[in-house]
């Protein structure tokens, strides 16, 4: 959202660029994970991939809840 704030022009790359941050961020997160529980990579991405449903599960629930719309990439 902020690169297409300053880059408004540059749509694409913002979005690749945003794709490889979240992805990054993704991995990072699983490593910290499989580091602090510290009983095997099974339990680990079982333990990171529980969460990362819950949390899209409390994000659409949220926007449900609160009436916040997915924007549409035609309108703008």
């Amino acid at each position: 959202a902020l690169l297409r704030l300053f880059l408004p022009s540059t749509s694409e790359i913002s979005s690749l660029v945003s794709l490889f941050l979240f992805a990054l961020s993704a991995l990072l997160t699983w490593r910290m994970t499989n580091a602090s529980i510290g009983k095997g990579a099974a339990v680990g991405t079982a333990v990171f991939v529980g969460m990362f449903i819950a949390s899209l599960l409390v994000l659409f629930g949220l926007q449900a809840l609160l009436g916040i719309d997915i924007p549409d990439s035609t309108t703008g």
